[in-house]
């Protein structure tokens, strides 16, 4: 393993053998509106900027496919941590709060106001798969759990559930 040091004092991590391929060029770092962290370069392409990601440049990754970091880490660019990936498995693979709302500590689940109980549901392909209601968050985590991994398979990312026992 190699590091790649990048602007923002930020490091990118890639294999020994891809570092002579991508140590030939200037990284820079972008941060998303979601708070993930990429390294990047910039070329002018028909006066318009255009972004070379990393983990694109690394994997080689088709046009119309994304490339999925198994650890969720944007700047970890080893090969065994990259994927192809079909826009639904990289969201399936993202992190809590990415596209959930903040009620709730788990992926999947957030607090249904007027049941006053926790709702479970999984997004996939642009549309809600809800799977009920619950009286705890953990056992609509667990729910959420079951339902992604048939939905997501490996690229599901699970809730890692701490049930309050008294």
């Amino acid at each position: 393993m190699r590091k790649i040091m990048l602007t923002l004092d930020k490091v990118a991590l890639v294999d020994d053998a891809d570092y002579a391929m991508v140590s030939q060029f200037k990284w820079s770092t972008l941060k998303t509106r979601g708070g993930r962290w990429y390294a990047v370069r910039c070329l002018w392409l028909e006066n318009k900027q255009r972004y070379i990601y990393m983990h694109r440049f690394i994997l080689g990754t088709p046009p119309g496919m994304d490339t999925d970091h198994e650890d969720g880490n944007g700047l970890n660019n080893q090969r065994y941590n990259l994927r192809a990936a079909t826009k639904s498995q990289n969201h399936a693979n993202a992190k809590i709060g990415s596209f959930d709302g903040k009620s709730s500590r788990y992926k999947g689940v957030s607090w249904h106001k007027r049941a006053h109980r926790w709702r479970a549901q999984v997004y996939c392909k642009y549309s809600t798969i809800y799977l009920g209601l619950f009286d705890s968050e953990e056992s609509a985590a667990l729910a959420y759990n079951k339902r992604a991994m048939q939905v997501f398979g490996d690229f599901a990312r699970l809730n890692v559930i701490e049930w309050n026992i008294l």
